[in-house]
This record gives C-alpha cells, sequence and structure tokens, in this order.
C-alpha cells in the first residue's frame, strides 16, 4: 500500500514538473511571436514615416522582372531593404556613402517584395520561427523600364 502511494507520488510529481516545463515553452514563444510582431510593425511604421516620405520606384529589367526601391523626398535619397546574414537582419540601406545601414528586424529567414506594373507591391518577411508576415505596400509609386528617369540628376523626382 505504501509502495503503492509512493509510486502515485512520484508519477505525479513527474506529471506537473512536465506541465510547468511544456508551460515555460508555450510562453517563451508567446513572447518571441509578440516581439516578432513589434519588430514587424516598426518595419512598417519607417517605411510610412513622415520623416522620409518614401515613394516606391519599381524598376524594370532586362528579363522583365520588377524590383521595388523607394526614394525620400525629405533626405533626397534613395533606399533599398536588404537582407544580411549578421542575425539575419533586414536592413534598410541607402544609396549614399556617407549613410550607413538601419537594421530594422531581426532573426528573418527570407524576405522578397512582389511587384507589377499596375498593382501595389507586396512585401513578404518569412521569419526563423516559420512565421509569415505579408503587407501590401500602399505608398506613392513611380515605374520606370530602365531607371534612367529615376536616376538622372537633372530631373526631380518630386
Amino acid at each position: 500500500m505504501i509502495e503503492t502511494v509512493m509510486a502515485l507520488l512520484v508519477t505525479l510529481s513527474g506529471v506537473v514538473l512536465l506541465f510547468g516545463v511544456m508551460r515555460a515553452c508555450k510562453l517563451q514563444l508567446d513572447e518571441k511571436k509578440m516581439t516578432n510582431r513589434f519588430q514587424y510593425s516598426r518595419v512598417l511604421n519607417v517605411l510610412y514615416s513622415g520623416q522620409l516620405d518614401l515613394t516606391e520606384l519599381l524598376l524594370q529589367d532586362s528579363q522583365k522582372r520588377w524590383t521595388v526601391m523607394y526614394y525620400s523626398s525629405k533626405t533626397k535619397k534613395y533606399y533599398d531593404l536588404e537582407r544580411y546574414s549578421l542575425r539575419s537582419a533586414l536592413v534598410m540601406e541607402a544609396y549614399d556613402e556617407s549613410s550607413g545601414k538601419m537594421p530594422l528586424m531581426y532573426d528573418v529567414e527570407n524576405f522578397k517584395t512582389d511587384a507589377s506594373k499596375g498593382k501595389w507591391p507586396v512585401l513578404t518577411l518569412t521569419m526563423k520561427d516559420g512565421n509569415v508576415f505579408r503587407h501590401v505596400l500602399m505608398l506613392p509609386t513611380k515605374c520606370s523600364k530602365d531607371g534612367k528617369d529615376f536616376f538622372d540628376e537633372t530631373k526631380s523626382t518630386d
């Protein structure tokens, strides 16, 4: 009888310990998801920021693929989103020697911007934990076949 009670107590202790570990893991995962959502909202805040006042520039290459760049009418600089392997960071980079890189989000496994003329570009971020964030970028947009009209110093982009 005593052996049965002891075995039951040991089993019950093991089950309680197991549920405690599972609960701690779930809380940690939930916290990571909230951190990812916060970082994602920060990415969107930068893209829609009035301080940069970005315009999307859709460039079509010789193979008819569209790429997205950004132009800031406030800073008069061109920007691009890149993924750097260091900490898997999504970075906004300016096309200027004096400007650096601004990390926007970490733990990004992959990102792409699907763009085509006449449609809003869609930003898709895939996180290392498998979460996927998608957003239709509804910024002012300009299209170009070769980009010469964007980068011509004599023309104004505003």
